[in-house]
């Protein structure tokens, strides 16, 4: 089950669950998991005009928002002059040592330290602090040949404490999820009715804000922004992609799920997503970005998901 530098920018993680070829592409520019084979079959969508020289955040895999989400709505809050999403999506990652690798899992570690910020991002963000991001490929104890991916960010508050003059710092963050589907109008996410939300295009288009999820199965019918708050860590939460699977995704530390495709038109405007590529994907995000936290010095807290593959018994919902 070798772990391989493919080049100087990506590491590839294999792992033979029963003779079924799994994998996962780990890219060095914000640690982007840009690939995730299971049982053979890629579930992750990659843009075919993504930028992969650094220069830019990656379009597609599992981007990592940190410490801001979108922009701030506040043009006097600190991180106003971040650009979309923050700087860990585009810092150059550092792999660590040691890296776990036996019979059922193998296991990558990636860093990134106030020293990996350029002089504006320092000014924006002038505080100690530790990222540290594990994408771990698991056998599916359940299911012959399909691995489980799960994906861990670390954050830890490296100032010194309040009493020495220290700061606590706040932070938005998130695994920022491009699934790959067939057909984004025949994808469903589950487990999201009674949940309060906003709606980010309702909100830019001069209509009501916050809303509750009636849909016990949510389908993508055009440009969708959604913001579900507070959504319990033991709730069930599922996307059906519409192939026959579905992709169970299991919560840690991360109570907002952001649904997010850009739809024909402003897809159709980003220079770094191939034509027509809103059809093939849905973005189902975790994180926390409803509001910041606030991290003491010298604490850690932990963001993960688990992403398993499982036969969809009803395609219906």
């Amino acid at each position: 089950m070798p772990i391989t530098q493919l080049d100087d920018s990506r590491i590839l993680v294999e792992l033979d669950a029963h003779g079924a070829a799994n994998s996962v592409v780990v890219h060095r520019t914000g640690a982007t998991v840009v690939s995730w084979r299971s049982a053979g079959k890629e579930r992750l969508f990659l843009s075919k005009t993504a930028v992969l020289d650094g220069s830019k955040a990656i379009r597609g895999g599992i981007p990592l928002v940190f410490p801001q989400f979108g922009k701030a709505s506040d043009p006097n809050h600190p991180y106003a002059s971040f650009p979309q999403h923050g700087f860990a999506r585009t810092v150059r990652w550092w792999p660590d040592e040691p890296i776990q690798d036996d019979a059922e899992a193998v296991q990558v570690q990636l860093h990134i330290t106030e020293h990996d910020l350029n002089d504006d991002q320092r000014r924006l963000f002038p505080y100690a602090f530790r990222l540290s991001y594990v994408v771990r490929l698991a056998r599916d104890a359940q299911q012959d040949g399909h691995s489980q991916l799960t994906t861990e960010l670390v954050v830890w508050n490296g100032e010194k404490s309040l009493n020495d003059g220290g700061h606590a710092f706040d932070y938005q963050a998130l695994l920022h999820t491009y699934f790959r589907v067939p057909d984004v109008a025949n994808a469903r996410v589950v487990g999201l009715a009674g949940q309060s939300y906003v709606d980010k295009v309702a909100v830019h288009e001069g209509g009501m804000s916050t809303r509750v999820e009636s849909a016990a199965s949510l389908q993508i019918t055009g440009e969708t922004d959604r913001v579900y708050q507070d959504v319990g860590l033991g709730h069930a939460l599922q996307l059906h992609t519409g192939d026959a699977t579905r992709v169970d995704v299991q919560r840690e530390g991360g109570a907002d799920v952001v649904v997010w495709n850009p739809g024909e038109d402003k897809a159709a405007a980003m220079a770094d997503l191939h034509p027509a590529a809103q059809h093939e994907f849905l973005c189902v995000e975790v994180g926390h970005v409803r509001d910041y936290r606030s991290l003491p010095p010298g604490q850690t807290e932990k963001l993960a998901q688990t992403l398993t593959i499982r036969p969809d018994t009803d395609q219906k919902l």
